[in-house]
């Protein structure tokens, strides 16, 4: 196993849909990345990341017919946990509001800011259009409709 410098941690479809164009940017880009998938959403996840042809590197498995956001929560920071501790990244890479998300932030948080870089991607949608389709007046700019990437804050 090649020690990644970035884990990314996953596990609903929003977050894969979001994440997917970051991860293969790392990629192309040659930086060794681990993609970690609570398996949340699984069906859901698989079919977005398909698309990329992106290949999840660890999958918990946590999806359970009648699961509860508590099952969720507590599997993800142990599951989590324990890959940061086998794969020990540089980096962490996580975006969302999910119980997924606060999981993989919360294992990463108890290993400690000196370990590795805590990273958040955050996206914004503009919408310049109104229900018919038509572009919204003026100052809407060419960029309308486009997800916006507006950055990745790291916090220390």
């Amino acid at each position: 196993m090649t020690t990644p410098i970035i884990a990314v941690l996953l596990g609903t479809r929003p977050e894969a849909v979001k994440l997917a164009p970051v991860i293969c940017v790392l990629h192309q880009a040659g930086v060794p990345t681990a993609v970690f998938s609570t398996g949340q959403h699984r069906d859901m996840v698989t079919e977005v990341l398909d698309q990329f042809e992106i290949r999840v590197d660890e999958d918990l498995g946590l999806m359970r017919a009648g699961q509860t956001l508590d099952h969720v929560l507590t599997a993800t920071i142990a599951g989590i946990g324990d890959l940061l501790d086998e794969y020990r990244p540089r980096a962490v890479l996580v975006q969302g509001d999910t119980s997924s998300a606060l999981g993989s932030a919360l294992a990463a948080f108890h290993r400690g800011n000196d370990r590795f870089e805590f990273g958040e991607v955050r996206f914004e949608i503009a919408w310049c259009f109104d229900r018919l389709g038509h572009e919204c007046g003026a100052g809407s700019g060419p960029s309308c409709g486009r997800l916006c990437l507006w950055g990745a804050a790291v916090d220390r």
